[in-house]
């Protein structure tokens, strides 16, 4: 009777405990409002066309990386205005008095308008821009592009159009003739390509390409065919594409040699906290009379593993009102450069450590300075832990006992081997000496009651270093005599308890009973045992109601794993309000999101791979369209994911791996958008 009790009490407590936990998980926020940075402009060499391998100014274009986003502007001036249609028409209003003067007609969206005078200049996403006369109406000349164009501004004589391939082009009103061609980076390289052939590169070997295509495969895609007013005819339209696997190479700069390079830095002794990082400036000059090409620093890791050196990221995690890059294009005879990497802890374990800081030119010439490194550790510890035989969950309170705060931190529990064997949760910031709430995991089902003293609770900071794991006991040794008491007790209520523990107080039950918004937030691959599980108790169409989510929207997203390439983007489309403009690969996908969409994003990739994951990445990176995009990558199941997650979360790409929460949440929402922005902000 004894064990009967203790057990029924603890089976009571350790619901409530993880219901009451469960209520308390912070909410999610996406912050729009990052610091404003000043990146400064890089030195340049100038070198021609034909010099770097090229026939022409347009095949440099081709086969160079696409690096700004679209180019948007819009301009108006003098008493007329000019208002531009997505039909392709171009009104002429009298601004004093605001009467219609004439419409102009072109065949295609004008996005943008320009004036200069009595000349109009239209843009259209077809790659063209017309110039007309404003007073006869009639059109003067057009202006051919290979990409589309989002922006026109004139200057005088000169006019400036803005492309999607991330370009500038100056023309020439009068002549009609192209002037020169700039394209820049986020990270300040840039280069300019003149009408003569002659290049101006402050591109650090980054922005300047060759391609060499090592296959072609040709495939038929087929879509429904829509009238002029987009509605479908009931027939099919079948174009042939081309899928071709490339290889690119970056074209470098002439060799250079470290002798007359001198670098110098601030200090090379270091004091580093486990769960913190620190920017690495050094100054580097050229003492000789020749330039020095590609100056630029070398990511090494320490000896023993223990710290490693990155490049400088432009992330808002890290504050700063002028960035300093990590490579360089030139340093000019008798000048000097900074530069800057990022050194970040792959330890907990407090010490001094050795690391060596490489700086490297074009040819592979290098120069070394030893850093030392005193690494502080983090203290944090597991101030109290217990185990729920009832919900098979583990309650933990971590206590902060450093001197400084912890960041925000994922926490989840892992076996002897290291494999993750429960959900995850979010610790917000841990101020010195201080506890977090209780956090609850859920165990898998695998995870034997036996092995419950070998658990431990991987802790791994979210920003600003993705490199720090540490591992801390989860002290549950108390539990061997709990196990026991449990056992014996566990014989005399099997039968009564049964039902009860299975159905209507499994921790499933409880909490999407009690808070209903969590089924958004659940893994995709625990909605069928979710639905499973409130059908037999008969709460189903309860929590669907009070969770907003419609009985076929929610079998939609039960299905999800099981669509095809195609109809997962076709579902993803209609969530998202947005247009699948093109498929440009068997699993690859361009989308077109609205324009009241709330972040600074116009079209992105979606990708369904069926590769490997460690092959996703690659697979992408060798279809020289996705170059520049945002590319959502959305695999198989929730393990895939998290192979991509690592990837994702760096900052200097554009990959988005959206995890098994996530793709709920996407997929269930009323409102998906705002859902797609907070993934979006946080990879």
């Amino acid at each position: 009777l004894l064990a009967w009790l203790l057990c029924l009490s603890v089976f009571a407590q350790q619901t409530e405990d993880l219901t009451k936990q469960q209520k308390q998980e912070p909410p999610s926020k996406i912050i729009l409002d990052a610091p404003s940075l000043s990146i400064k402009a890089q030195p340049y060499y100038k070198t021609t066309v034909k010099e770097l391998g090229y026939e022409s100014v347009d095949d440099l274009l081709k086969q160079s990386v696409q690096t700004q986003k679209y180019v948007l502007a819009v301009a108006f001036g003098g008493g007329v205005l000019a208002s531009g249609s997505d039909d392709g028409t171009v009104k002429l209003w009298n601004v004093q008095s605001g009467n219609l003067i004439k419409t102009l007609q072109t065949q295609r969206a004008v996005t943008s308008v320009a004036f200069d005078g009595g000349v109009l200049a239209l843009e259209s996403d077809d790659g063209t821009v017309k110039l007309w006369n404003v007073q006869s109406g009639n059109l003067i000349k057009t202006l051919q592009t290979q990409s589309a164009i989002f922006s026109v501004a004139f200057d005088g004589g000169v006019l400036a159009s803005g492309l999607s391939d991330g370009t500038v082009k100056l023309w020439n009103v009068q002549s009609g003739k192209l002037i020169h061609t700039a394209l820049a980076a986020s990270d300040g390289t840039w280069v300019t390509i003149k009408a003569d052939g002659s290049i101006l590169r402050a591109d650090a070997g980054k922005l300047l390409r060759k391609e060499s295509v090592l296959a072609e495969n040709q495939y038929r895609v087929s879509e429904p065919e829509r009238n002029k007013d987009g509605k479908l005819t009931g027939k099919t339209h079948t174009t042939q594409q081309t899928y071709r696997s490339s290889e690119w190479h970056y074209l470098g700069f002439p060799s250079s040699t470290t002798t007359a390079l001198e670098p110098s830095l601030e200090q090379t002794n270091i004091e580093l906290a486990a769960n913190k990082t620190v920017l690495i400036t050094v100054q580097l000059s050229n003492t000789g009379t020749e330039p020095i090409f590609y100056p630029h620093l070398i990511e090494t890791t320490s000896a023993d593993g223990s710290l490693k050196l990155i490049s400088a990221e432009y992330w808002p995690t890290y504050p700063q009102t002028e960035a300093i890059p990590s490579s360089s294009t030139v340093i000019p005879a008798g000048n000097s450069i900074q530069l800057a990497a990022r050194l970040v802890a792959q330890t907990a374990k407090a010490g001094t450590y050795k690391l060596p800081l490489k700086i490297a030119v074009s040819g592979g010439q290098f120069k070394e300075v030893e850093l030392t490194v005193k690494l502080q550790q983090a203290v944090i510890e597991v101030k109290e832990s217990d185990y729920s035989f009832s919900t098979h969950s583990v309650v933990v309170r971590l206590h902060n006992a450093d001197s400084s705060a912890f960041p925000t931190t994922q926490a989840y529990l892992v076996d002897v081997t290291g494999q993750i064997v429960s959900n995850s949760q979010t610790v917000d910031s841990l101020a010195p000496n201080t506890d977090a709430l209780s956090l609850a995991f859920q165990l898998n089902e695998q995870v034997a009651w036996w092995q419950l003293p070998r658990l431990k609770l991987a802790i791994n900071p979210n920003q600003p270093s993705n490199y720090l794991n540490t591992h801390v006991p989860t002290q549950l040794y108390s539990l061997w005599l709990l196990a026991g008491i449990a056992s014996l007790g566990a014989a005399t209520v099997l039968l009564g308890g049964y039902y009860l523990r299975r159905h209507h107080r499994h921790p499933l039950v409880v909490s999407l009973s009690e808070n209903p918004q969590q089924l958004r937030s659940i893994p995709l691959e625990q909605l069928a045992e979710a639905q499973q599980r409130l059908q037999n108790t008969g709460h189903l169409t309860n929590v669907l109601e009070n969770a907003e989510v419609s009985v076929q929207t929610f079998q939609q997203a039960l299905g999800f794993a099981h669509l095809t390439s195609e109809q997962k983007a076709q579902l993803i489309a209609k969530r998202l309000n947005a247009k699948i403009i093109e498929q440009l690969a068997p699993d690859l996908w361009m989308l077109k999101l609205p324009d009241s969409f709330i972040l600074n994003l116009n079209r992105f990739l979606l990708y369904f791979p069926t590769v490997a994951a460690e092959d996703a990445f690659n697979a992408l990176y060798a279809t020289p369209q996705a170059e520049g995009r945002v590319r959502v990558i959305i695999g198989s199941d929730a393990a895939y994911q998290r192979k991509l997650l690592n990837t994702s979360q760096d900052r200097s790409n554009k990959y988005v791996a959206p995890q098994s929460k996530q793709l709920t949440e996407l997929l269930l929402s009323p409102q998906a958008e705002p859902i797609f922005a907070k993934i979006l902000a946080e990879q």
